[in-house]
């Protein structure tokens, strides 16, 4: 009875927890029936210490098993004992090299911090700045990238996904980002192809629109007299969601009472005034609409109104 080879041990993915290795016991050649193949699985925690069965001694050719993590730092063999009916109750004893020590899996260790140009909420405009999350276990050397994911805030069960944003530490808001949260992750990847992302702290910024504001309003050039031209000039806003659509309004009171309200004129920057205006006052004013509904009115011109008299 002579033992051939002397079996081996694999995991096609790295000994790695969670992962799959696989053991084959030797070949035999020759002996006497009956023959008897066994196989254990077998560690050595530290180098140079005693080998540890860790399986029970099965009469086997292949077994596949899953890295369990209690054994994290230690290497691995397979053990194989033949015995035919001549050497019976003695055996032939060969090991397989030992493997590299089991490593935990990948695990989030640090999250980098999220922190953000102004201040939370978030404005288009505002620059995210992520530090870098690490990570512990895997097989190196590695690689990663730095993303940046986001999801809608009306819909709390939507996940974090992609949306184009370029990869790197900083990412600059964009009026698409408004109504989303956005956070980032650091995405790592091993030598065998594992995942593994690690999100910032905090997890994520939430991104609105700065209100629309006037910034300042029109001017009011005309005297006020029938059949002349009133011209106001556009008001100036900040703030809102692009594209605007602007209204410019022509709204009127009785002289020397209070409250102005529109009067059928036609919407634009001049306004002929018609001898039905006699004993009103007339102001200009720009009204802004953003793409989500905000809206913003300059109240009047400058000066205020033209009082018509004649």
């Amino acid at each position: 009875l002579e033992i051939v080879g002397v079996g081996n041990i694999t995991a096609p993915d790295g000994f790695v927890v969670g992962r799959d290795m696989a053991g084959q016991v030797a070949g035999y050649q020759g002996g006497t029936e009956p023959i008897t193949v066994e196989g254990q699985l077998q560690k050595q925690e530290t180098p140079g210490g005693a080998w540890i069965g860790i399986s029970p001694w099965t009469a086997v050719d292949t077994a596949v098993k899953e890295i369990e993590p209690d054994l994290v730092g230690s290497s691995l063999r397979i053990s194989t004992r033949i015995q035919d009916a001549i050497i019976a109750p003695s055996y032939l004893t060969v090991n397989t090299p030992a493997s590299d020590a089991v490593v935990d899996k990948m695990t989030g260790d640090v999250r980098g911090p999220l922190t953000i140009s102004g201040s939370d909420p978030a404005y288009p405009g505002d620059v995210f700045t992520m530090t870098e999350s690490t990570i512990t276990g895997g097989i190196a050397p590695f690689t990663k990238k730095y993303e940046w994911i986001r999801k809608e805030t009306s819909n709390p069960s939507n996940t974090y996904v992609r949306f184009g944003a370029p990869e790197g530490l900083t990412y600059t808001i964009q009026y698409s980002d408004i109504g989303y949260e956005i956070r980032g992750r650091t995405y790592w990847t091993d030598a065998y192809n594992y995942h593994k992302p690690v999100t910032t702290t905090p997890s994520h910024i939430g991104v609105i629109a700065e209100p629309l504001a006037l910034v300042s309003k029109g001017t009011l050039d005309g005297v006020g007299q029938s059949g002349t031209v009133l011209t106001q000039t556009p008001a100036i806003f900040s703030g809102g969601v692009p594209p605007f659509t602007y209204r410019y309004e022509w709204v009127r009171r009785v002289t020397g009472e209070s409250g102005f309200f529109e009067f059928g004129a036609p919407d634009g920057l001049q306004y002929i005034i018609r001898s039905s205006d006699i004993g009103y006052d007339i102001r200009g004013r720009t009204e802004i609409f953003d793409s989500i509904g905000g809206s913003f009115n300059s109240s009047s011109t400058i000066p205020q109104d033209v009082t018509v008299t004649s």
